[in-house]
């Protein structure tokens, strides 16, 4: 009881004289492979203490490098994200060095967050580099996805503050990221690419599922149109248009279209930008439609003129050369070159027709308006041209990938640990955090304090488990079974505990 009652910070610099913090207890594995920590009282005292003596538990924590304890992870990460910044260097140099290991299942997300963005704004390659070990894509398991550090909830959550406090860096260091997730994930390679898969839509997504990639790209989106405002159009441009996939291109058209269309007068290197990337070659790959229309409606909005060479590009068809078409086309067994040839034909004619579509009349010139029309009274008229195709919408879950009884044989803090870091996969059917929120309202609905013991949950936790708790915990109070109460009122919005 020493440490959890001691509050004065002036007993830190004796007892770190007096060896008191130099052997935290190390974690140990039971004969189940389950990890076991002792809880280490001296790590909630050093992390109270580090408001008023800083200087003093930096240096106590500097000692303890070699330590696996996760208490003392946990609480290193949320005292450097709060102390001085001279003081959050030293111990960023000590975290960093971490990272192969593992940053500790204890530590805070929005902790390393927080560290993250204060370094970027003092010590920028530093916090560049904490960034990249926190949010870089990884390899994932033999079936899973790409990885990071960060999971997926906490990525999304952290990836747009890490972006703003980046500035103009983050444009080349996201297209990084994302043309390493498409290379991991196999949508990516020197002879295939189907990023455009992913995202129908540049714009929109297409379903809310939380991923790194849609992190990535959102992320990416909003830092480019906020570099593109301030910084030369014409280099952010070029950063962009170094990532070899298809993605990568469409993301470059849209944030200048949405750039453009915000802007009320734009300055000429924006609308050259524009006038190139419109004319370039890969803005002609037909996964580029709706962001290439994207982009022609919204130079038209602000300068017509500059869109002469629009007919040129799209008469010359998809790919900009018939014989790259051609090479494109799926081979089929027994087909005549002159058959190939007319199915090139009707393939170009079915481009030129929903491209100028979804461009829209208003925004054509006179000869390609002309042209729309004239394929409208021959294709017929095309409903919701702007609508994405190829989007795939599968449903998931809700599979938990545990059940209730293997929850109860869990202690609390292994309990809120699984939460904190399962992760579900993205094969068909495969078990979802909704279907886990189900096994955990049941648990606690049974056994109102399986977490008992376990504070700042809502902190810790996504809140489709947190949802799930105090669903459990109100069936168990329906039934005369009780909850740890200042639990439950930790748990609570502070305007519910309030209005109580």
């Amino acid at each position: 009881m020493f440490y959890e009652e001691l509050a004065n910070p002036l007993w830190v610099a004796p007892l770190m004289e007096a060896f008191a913090f130099d052997s935290p207890p190390e974690p140990t594995v039971d004969s189940d492979g389950l990890i076991r920590e002792v809880y280490w009282p001296e790590m909630d005292y050093l992390t109270r203490m580090a408001d008023f003596v800083p200087n003093d538990v930096v240096t106590v924590l500097l000692r303890l490098k070699a330590s696996s304890n996760s208490w003392v992870r946990r609480g290193t990460i949320e005292i450097a994200a709060k102390v001085p910044i001279e003081d959050a260097v030293q111990l960023a140099e000590m975290i960093s060095a971490w990272a192969p290991n593992g940053l500790g299942w204890r530590t805070d997300p929005k902790d390393l967050t927080l560290l993250t963005v204060r370094l970027l704004e003092a010590r920028k390659p530093l916090g560049i580099r904490l960034a990249q070990i926190l949010f870089e894509p990884v390899e994932g398991n033999e079936h899973g996805r790409p990885r990071a550090v960060m999971e997926d909830y906490w990525y999304e959550q952290g990836l747009p503050q890490v972006v703003e406090a980046m500035g103009g860096d983050s444009v080349s260091q996201l297209r990084k990221w994302l043309d390493k997730y498409e290379l991991l994930s196999g949508a990516w390679s020197d002879d295939h690419d189907y990023t455009s898969m992913r995202r129908p839509a540049i714009a929109a997504r297409e379903h809310a599922y939380r991923t790194i990639e849609q992190a990535l790209i959102d992320s990416q989106v909003v830092g480019a149109i906020r570099a593109l405002e301030s910084e030369s159009p014409a280099e952010i441009v070029r950063r962009l248009a170094k990532s070899p996939t298809v993605l990568g291109w469409r993301i470059l058209l849209h944030v200048v279209a949405r750039t453009i269309d915000s802007t009320t007068n734009p300055t000429v290197d924006l609308l050259d930008a524009a006038v190139s990337a419109i004319g370039d070659l890969r803005s002609t790959d037909p996964a580029c439609r709706l962001e290439l229309a994207e982009l022609v409606r919204a130079l038209h909005a602000k300068d017509e003129a500059r869109l002469i060479s629009l007919s040129d590009l799209i008469n010359a068809g998809p790919f900009a050369s018939r014989d790259r078409l051609t090479k494109r086309l799926r081979t089929i067994d027994g087909e005549s070159a002159d058959e190939r040839s007319k199915r090139a034909d009707e393939f170009v004619e079915q481009w030129q027709h929903r491209l100028l579509a979804s461009i829209g009349s208003d925004a054509l010139p006179s000869d390609l308006r002309e042209k729309l029309d004239a394929l409208n009274a021959s294709r017929g008229q095309i409903e919701n041209p702007n609508e994405a195709l190829g989007v795939v919408t599968t449903w998931s879950g809700p599979t938990s990938p545990k059940e209730r009884d293997e929850l109860a044989s869990m202690s609390p803090s292994e309990i809120v640990s699984y939460l904190q870091g399962w992760r579900p996969g993205d094969r068909l059917m495969s078990p979802t955090h909704e279907g886990l929120g189900r096994e955990l309202t049941s648990l606690v609905s049974a056994a109102p304090k399986a977490l008992q013991g376990e504070h700042h949950i809502v902190d810790h936790l996504r809140p489709t488990y947190v949802r799930a708790i105090l669903t459990g915990w109100s069936d168990a109070v329906k039934e005369g079974r009780n909850p740890e109460w200042p639990q439950v009122l930790d748990v609570l919005p502070r305007d519910v505990v309030n209005a109580g």
